[in-house]
C-alpha cells in the first residue's frame, strides 16, 4: 500500500467516527435533556380542593417605578398567564409602573410609561425597582 493511500484510509476512519460520534453524542444529549426537567405535582381526585374564597389575593404593594432587566424583550400580556394573549413586547430598561403582583408571585400587574399608557402582566422578577426619588 502507499502511504497516500495509508493516510486516505486513517482520514477517512477518523471522519467517519467523528460523525458517528456526534450522532450518538447529539442522539443521547437530546434522549437525556427530556429528563432533566421536574415533573409537575400529580393531582388526584382525593386531593383536598381550595374553595375560592379561601384563595389568597393579589398583593397590592403601593405602586413604584421600575425598569426592564430583561433583555430580550418582555412579554406584556393582557392576563397573568403565559398563553395569554400578547399586548406588546418591552424592551431593555424600558421605564414601567408596577401596580400590582399576583398571589402566587409569578406575575407583576404593570403599566407601560409611554405616550399610550398599556397595562398588562408580565413573569415576576423581570423588573428592577428603581430608588424613591425625594
Amino acid at each position: 500500500m502507499k502511504p497516500s493511500q495509508i493516510i486516505q484510509l486513517l482520514v477517512g476512519i477518523f471522519l467517519g467516527l467523528a460523525v458517528v460520534g456526534t450522532l450518538v453524542g447529539g442522539a443521547s444529549f437530546l434522549y437525556l435533556n427530556r429528563f432533566s426537567r421536574i415533573p409537575e405535582k400529580p393531582k388526584f381526585e382525593n386531593d383536598p380542593q381550595t374553595s375560592p374564597s379561601a384563595q389568597a389575593k393579589p398583593v397590592k404593594p403601593d405602586p413604584y417605578a421600575a425598569v426592564v432587566i430583561y433583555a430580550d424583550g418582555l412579554i406584556l400580556r393582557k392576563q397573568p398567564a403565559a398563553t395569554a394573549e400578547t399586548l406588546k413586547v418591552l424592551t431593555y430598561e424600558e421605564p414601567v409602573m408596577v401596580l400590582e403582583i399576583s398571589a402566587d408571585q409569578k406575575w407583576q400587574k404593570l403599566k407601560t410609561e409611554t405616550e399610550q399608557p398599556l397595562e398588562g402582566w408580565v413573569a415576576a422578577g423581570n423588573t428592577e425597582r428603581l430608588p424613591a426619588q425625594p
